[in-house]
């Protein structure tokens, strides 16, 4: 063979092994896992991502979901992220606190951490979010990508008696969700809180062995306020959906095609966090409002105060166990 084919051929391997996949004309599909089922709004909103970076890429990258938790427990994802066999994750914001670094990121299930949705917003936006998800990634081989979706804000439901302040809730069997930070501050609420499944948490409702539930409007159609009476509009805990990226991923992709994914979760994250705001949530209440049995409660009737006061005097015991030092003050003192 001749010596100059020889040494071009050479060349092109090398080449091959330099320049981005898709410079070669390959797609690059990005596997990520969430513990989102298929009926979530959450899946919807990753194929709108999906379609986004498909326009930006010219078709060169795609997203596939392994949805439902078919990879595992968030852990297990974490793990497979650090590992490199999974490329992105989709979790609500609370998740890194399973993980290496991230355990200050249990404090976005404290009850009333956020005034409003504009405070939770600012979190999102400043040095003290960046700052957490930097110590993350030192721990753990992960980048933060950005905020996919907010959730609607938390509120209480009870089938036998109105909560206005927080001494109303004593004794009360109220299903509170997995964190052990919001079942222990539920409990020093007054409260006598549980943990369950979805499929008991109906039943549980329906019998009256639950007295309420701490849920919000976006459960609305899944018939958990059917049993109960009241629903007290707390918006206790705001809550949103991020995308992570494996470190490992990350730097196998040029900076172009790190924009592009990027770029289109920030796009469609911010479409549907409006969305949320000015369209689902305001049909979503008025469908609560239209269920002639349940009796509304209003934020401006309630003692947000009481239920706040309790968490100030239990900051030295939750501070260490569940999260730093001086990063609830710092989080309430954002302006």
């Amino acid at each position: 063979m001749n010596k100059n084919l020889i040494k071009l051929i050479v060349c092109m391997m090398v080449l091959s092994l330099l320049i981005p996949a898709t410079c070669m004309g390959e797609e690059i599909v990005l596997k990520l896992g969430t513990q989102a089922q298929a009926s979530s709004d959450w899946i919807g909103y990753l194929d709108r991502v999906n379609t986004r970076l498909g326009e930006l890429s010219g078709g060169t990258m795609r997203i596939e979901i392994a949805l439902g938790g078919q990879l595992g427990s968030n852990a297990e994802h974490w793990a497979q992220m650090n590992a490199g066999t999974l490329d992105l994750f989709a979790q609500g914001c609370d998740a890194p606190s399973v993980a290496p670094g991230g355990k200050d990121f249990d404090i976005v299930n404290l009850p009333f951490l956020f005034d409003d949705v504009d405070h939770w917003h600012r979190f999102l936006k400043s040095d003290i979010f960046a700052e957490m998800n930097a110590k993350f990634s030192e721990k753990t081989d992960v980048v933060y990508v950005g905020h996919l979706a907010d959730i609607a804000p938390r509120a209480l439901t009870t089938g036998k008696v109105p909560v206005y302040k927080v001494s109303d809730i004593k004794g009360l069997v109220i299903r509170v969700p997995g964190s052990a930070l919001q079942t222990q501050v539920w409990a020093d609420f007054g409260a006598n809180p549980t943990q369950s499944s979805v499929a008991e948490l109906m039943e549980g409702l329906q019998t009256g062995r639950y007295d309420g539930q701490d849920n919000g409007l976006g459960v609305i159609n899944e018939g958990f306020f059917d049993y109960q009476k009241y629903y007290m509009e707390l918006d206790h805990t705001y809550q949103g959906v991020s995308v992570y990226a494996s470190g490992k991923t990350w730097n196998k992709l040029s900076a172009e095609q790190q924009g592009w994914l990027t770029q289109s979760v920030d796009e469609i994250g911010s479409q549907i966090v409006d969305e949320l705001w000015s369209v689902k949530l305001v049909s979503d209440r008025e469908k609560l409002a239209s269920m002639e049995h349940l009796t509304i409660i209003t934020p401006e009737e309630i003692d947000r105060q009481s239920f706040i006061d309790v968490i100030d005097s239990k900051i030295p015991v939750y501070e260490g166990k569940f999260f730093s030092a001086g990063l609830y003050e710092r989080i309430r003192a954002l302006k």
